[in-house]
């Protein structure tokens, strides 16, 4: 660990440092400054102590390394050992993270698109049943554990609504069927479908004959109603228990959330027939070139006059057609790719920090120190650019 941190701050400094520009007198300074600073880099390696125990002989082995040597190559040979080791270590780092992001994101992508799948079945079923997105969703559990499909209930919410406006029309034989349920002519002008419809499944399950209750409930939902019997063998109770545990464990989507998945859905349908008519527009204007060509090799199998001509007048309008969509071409991905490059940044600094943030302590306190590492490494570099020496106190005081 020790090595793979503190090896980066050599990483590309030390290789500039080669033999035939280091005389004497560099050497020595060189010596001088790096066990000046054995105090202070034994002080940065204690914060890794958490992290890796080996990071308290990272002192040792820099001294080692000039102890050993008398030479540039002989004194910086382990370091060059660690800077190699270090970027293999690093490459892998590197390659790991952009896999992680890249897997990270389908999978997010992955779980938008069967998110907004879900909302917006919600939507467009609920309009069908004439059902609030709330009670949709309610229901859909309710029936489920009746072992029934809420949408081949579909008919049935259908007779029970003809049966409502037959009611509110005066039908004597409509009404009867809401009285035997409880549901009066004013509840019927007064409710919504989704309260007739609660209050409806209530009266029949407190009905104990079971061939009054299969008979109301055929008159009422048709061959739905057979379908939804074992609903209505259950109690008014079990059926509103069903209801709230939808919601305890999760399973009811807000209005809100139900609505963006629509939305999501929509601008997806957008994007994806964007692309399929600049992809139409695009070949319409290229497919007159190929016409001619194919128009040129039939001529050409069958010995027709100008049939080499008409081939070449295909291909240039071909190329023409390819010169004038290009710069249009060009300028689309320049700008998908500048937009892209601005917000990356922002998205990997907020992945890394959401994986700091949710590791254990040692392991955030590790990777905040590789982190600290990357930019002292790039100071060296800066300021080996600028002398033919680093000072490492000036570099470790910031």
């Amino acid at each position: 660990m020790k090595n793979l941190i503190f090896g980066e701050m050599f990483s590309e400094s030390m290789p500039r440092l080669t033999v035939q520009k280091l005389n004497l007198t560099t050497l020595n300074d060189l010596e001088k400054e790096l066990k000046d600073n054995n105090d202070i880099l034994d002080k940065t390696a204690d914060e890794l102590n958490d992290a890796e125990k080996e990071a308290d002989d990272f002192g040792d082995e820099i001294d080692d390394a000039g102890k050993q040597s008398e030479s540039a190559g002989g004194k910086f040979s382990k370091v060059k050992g660690i800077v190699a080791g270090f970027g293999k270590a690093l490459a892998g780092a590197t390659a790991a993270i952009g896999a992680a992001t890249v897997a990270t994101g389908k999978k997010l992508k992955d779980m938008a698109d069967d998110t907004a799948a879900a909302g917006d079945e919600i939507d467009k079923n609920s309009q069908r049943l004439g059902l609030s997105k709330k009670a949709y969703q309610e229901w859909d559990y309710v029936l489920s554990q009746s072992g029934v499909d809420i949408n081949s209930v579909q008919t049935g919410f259908k007779s029970m609504t003809n049966s409502i406006d037959d009611a509110k029309n005066g039908s004597e034989t409509a009404t009867k069927k809401f009285t035997a349920l409880g549901i009066s002519m004013s509840d019927l002008k007064a409710m919504s479908r989704e309260d007739i419809f609660s209050k409806a499944v209530e009266g029949l399950q407190n009905i104990t004959d079971d061939t009054t209750k299969a008979a109301l409930a055929n008159d009422l939902f048709g061959k739905s109603g057979q379908n939804i019997m074992p609903l209505l063998n259950a109690t008014a109770d079990s059926t509103q228990n069903f209801k709230d545990k939808a919601h305890e464990l999760g399973m009811v989507m807000s209005d809100e959330a139900v609505q963006a998945a629509v939305d999501y859905t929509d601008n997806m349908d957008t994007l994806q027939r964007t692309f399929t008519g600049l992809k139409n527009s695009i070949m319409g204007d290229i497919l007159p070139g190929f016409n001619d060509i194919l128009l040129g090799l039939t001529g050409l199998m069958t010995g027709a006059d100008g049939a080499k001509e008409q081939l070449q007048l295909g291909t240039q309008e071909i190329v023409t057609s390819i010169s004038g969509i290009f710069p249009q071409l060009t300028e689309i991905l320049l700008t998908l790719v500048t937009a892209i490059a601005g917000v990356a940044p922002s998205i990997i600094q907020a992945l890394v920090t959401g994986i700091a943030e949710n590791l254990p302590n040692g392991y955030a306190l590790s990777l905040c120190h590789c982190i600290k590492s990357h930019f002292l490494l790039n100071c060296i570099n800066k300021r080996h650019q600028q002398k033919d020496h680093v000072d490492f106190e000036s570099v470790f005081a910031f």
